[in-house]
């Protein structure tokens, strides 16, 4: 049972037994969103013109590798540079959904534009798969936001609930003028599919075979090994 791990107020249950994401840890078979990764890829969401990782020159990069590892105890993990979470929050990697963008706010293409405005189109594309390929290719359970991987715009509006088709709609030529994209997240699901080491179900397996490497504040790099899930690839490396 996947949910949003947090309140949209208060709650007449006090906060020690309310099911949020600090608590999601003590409850099996239950997990949580990750805003953890959402913002550290593309910025903190109530303030769309701070930018992320991939848009902002490595900011949030704590709160990127924190996602990387399903949100379970990593001892490379600085926990008090993740402005959303002072601590793991996470028992397994299945309790962690990762995502970059969903059904409200802005989808990730128009996060781009409001965060990276002097980016030519193809950088913010480069931008945009980049965020997609963090989330499929990180410990826990992926979610992509339906026409993401077409670059699915809603002209810039925000929370659009009360908005019309004419927003809301896929524009399903997306598919074909953006095709490159389709084509690339497609194969990274393929990837992911084939390979157990982007989602073990084990914590201390996570602690132990994903290895981040020592880099520049704009990259994240990390190893996978050995037979990281029961993988047949002994070593895997993703920059």
């Amino acid at each position: 049972l996947f949910g949003e791990g947090w309140t949209a107020g208060d709650s007449g249950l006090p906060d020690n037994l309310r099911c949020v994401k600090h608590h999601v840890a003590g409850v099996p078979g239950v997990g949580a969103f990750s805003d953890d990764m959402r913002d550290g890829l593309r910025g903190p969401v109530f303030h769309p013109h701070e930018p992320g990782f991939v848009n902002g020159q490595g900011v949030g990069k704590q709160a990127v590798m924190a996602g990387l590892t399903g949100c379970v105890p990593h001892p490379q993990v600085q926990y008090k540079e993740v402005p959303l979470s002072s601590q793991p929050w996470a028992a397994s990697p299945v309790q962690c959904i990762n995502y970059v963008s969903c059904h409200d706010n802005h989808t990730l293409w128009d996060r781009l534009a409001l965060t990276a405005p002097a980016a030519d189109r193809g950088t913010r594309v480069d931008m945009h798969k980049l965020a997609l390929a963090a989330v499929l290719l990180a410990q826990g359970v992926p979610l992509i936001h339906a026409g993401s991987e077409m670059l699915r715009t809603k002209y810039g509006q925000d929370n659009t609930y009360e908005a019309g088709d004419n927003i809301n709609a896929i524009d399903w030529s997306n598919k074909k003028t953006n095709l490159e994209v389709v084509q690339y997240v497609g194969e990274l699901i393929h990837l992911r599919k084939a390979h157990p080491a982007f989602h073990m179900t084990d914590a201390v397996e996570v602690s132990q075979k994903l290895k981040f490497s020592s880099t520049s504040g704009d990259v994240i790099a990390f190893t996978l090994g050995p037979h990281a899930g029961g993988d047949v690839w002994q070593w895997i490396l993703v920059v």
